[in-house]
């Protein structure tokens, strides 16, 4: 069998339609909305700017960031999203020299923190961002899913004009994505790994004197219960020090 190719961009180009789901989305926005009032918001893991678009309107100032700039390129293009600034960055290690009422990253794109080490990295630069009192809304995968996906599971399909093979599987304690495009001779394989972390995990990085962590599943049941996700909005109640 021969090598399979490796490419950057056809997740990229077919991100939009993969990632096609307004109610989800909409859920989203419906739990990053109760928790009060703001005025600036800055984004991690941004991607094409789906939840970007349901926010940015609402907002006096909005910054989205993600790590590929490729996906920068596609949001920008958007003619909705023209009031956003757009930076290239990474969630673990960033300093954008200002602070904000919001902080967000949607998409289970917390997960892709690969261990302990490098959420607490997250956490630490979504601190020194935010406002006395401010917010860090995120979701993460319910760790559920790693028994759902113990035995894999495979679609095959066409979108946006690509055949394609996906499976889905969860090793000790990550998921795994993997993407076959089938574009002529072998096919190109992309493949993205995202960490689950526990109840305990999370309310370990998230030191009670310093978050107050709200917690609902995607139904809007509180608490740390079962579903497919935790939608957590993380309080920051620590008094700042440079001030």
């Amino acid at each position: 069998m021969g090598r399979l190719p490796q490419s950057e961009n056809i997740f990229v180009e077919v991100y939009d339609s993969w990632m096609d789901d307004e109610k989800a989305y909409k859920d989203w926005v419906d739990f990053f909305k109760k928790q009060g009032p703001f005025e600036s918001i800055l984004e991690l893991a941004c991607g094409t700017g789906n939840i970007t678009g349901y926010l940015c309107s609402i907002s006096d100032r909005y910054v989205a960031t993600d790590i590929d700039d490729d996906m920068l390129q596609k949001a920008q293009a958007k003619t909705d999203l023209c009031m956003v600034e757009f930076q290239l960055a990474d969630m673990r290690d960033f300093d954008l020299d200002e602070t904000f009422d919001r902080i967000i990253c949607g998409a289970d794109s917390i997960n892709f923190n690969q261990n302990l080490k490098q959420l607490r990295q997250t956490v630490s630069c979504v601190k020194k961002h935010l406002n006395p009192n401010g917010v860090f809304v995120f979701d993460v995968h319910h760790p559920d899913r790693l028994k759902t996906y113990k035995k894999g599971y495979i679609e095959t399909g066409v979108i946006d004009n690509i055949h394609f093979e996906y499976e889905l599987y969860s090793r000790r304690n990550k998921l795994y994505h993997d993407f076959y495009w089938f574009i002529g001779g072998y096919p190109t394989v992309q493949q993205f790994v995202q960490t689950i972390f526990s109840q305990k995990d999370i309310q370990q990085v998230f030191d009670p004197d310093t978050w107050e962590l709200t917690v609902e599943n995607e139904h809007g049941d509180s608490g740390f219960v079962s579903g497919e996700k935790w939608h957590i909005a993380a309080k920051l109640i620590e008094k700042r020090h440079d001030l």
